[in-house]
């Protein structure tokens, strides 16, 4: 049977030192071939076939959909309560501005008052909640950069965890040096005041003050801006108490010119 069938015979001339051998069809092998491939229906003509996969697929696919139009929807209502807000903050921080100008005396003047009081007494800043927090991290850094002097923050809950303990020694000193200041607003969780007042309650005979400072506006951004904005005002305050200029950063430009070398 295998002398009947008809072998691809070998092109000798195309064989060489290289060990490739190259196979030429019969002229009856080529038109079986031929027949065969007419004879191969048109796949593109096939009815296609939805399995399980496909629909799960076109599930998802379809709810990927909504969701885009709802995320939209979403994103164009929380933009028009951005700009209401953006609106909504301006009289705040423009009456906060009124507030901290040079001058308005002291005693009308919360930044210069709360500049007065810290003294030369190292600040420490606790904001009540995420948005406190964030407060009282540019509060620490302004009386850094602008009063060139030296200050910590921390938020609750965080601190509560760790800090509080912190109080626990060496309070005949820390009470001589250490402020503390305390940043709020009328949107943290309910139990964050009750947590930040027992907290006060523990660590108060270890420190040189408390100062509260509760923020005004209306709505988050307007409530964050207004705590940032007083912060900025009483670290200047603080700079020009102890004849600093606030506006050089001289430790920054030194550090910058012995890293270039």
């Amino acid at each position: 049977m295998l002398d009947r069938l008809e072998r691809p015979q070998i092109n000798e001339q195309d064989s060489g030192a290289s060990g490739i051998v190259r196979f030429r069809s019969s002229a009856a092998h080529d038109e079986r071939a031929h027949s065969i491939r007419g004879r191969q229906t048109d796949r593109s003509r096939l009815p296609r076939l939805r399995t399980r996969t496909h629909l799960q697929i076109e599930t998802v696919e379809s709810a990927i959909d909504d969701r885009r139009g709802v995320l939209a929807e979403h994103l164009r209502e929380r933009g028009q309560c951005f700009l209401d807000e953006r609106r909504a903050r301006a009289p705040w921080i423009a009456r906060r501005r009124d507030q901290c100008r040079p001058e308005v005396e002291v005693a009308r003047n919360p930044a210069r008052e709360l500049a007065r009081r810290i003294d030369r007494n190292i600040p420490v800043i606790y904001g009540i909640g995420g948005l406190g927090g964030v407060a009282a991290m540019r509060w620490k850094q302004s009386m850094n950069e602008n009063a060139k002097a030296p200050a910590f923050w921390n938020m609750y809950p965080e601190l509560d965890h760790n800090e509080v303990c912190g109080w626990g020694q060496h309070g005949d000193v820390t009470r001589q040096l250490f402020t503390l200041i305390e940043l709020s607003h009328g949107l943290e969780h309910p139990q964050l005041p009750r947590r930040a007042a027992a907290t006060r309650e523990i660590i108060e005979e270890a420190l040189h003050q408390v100062l509260q400072v509760e923020a005004e506006g209306e709505g988050r951004l307007a409530q964050l801006l207004d705590l940032m904005y007083l912060g900025d005002w009483t670290s200047y305050y603080v700079a020009l108490a102890n004849d600093v200029d606030p506006g050089p950063i001289d430790a920054i430009s030194q550090l910058k010119a012995r890293l270039a070398h």
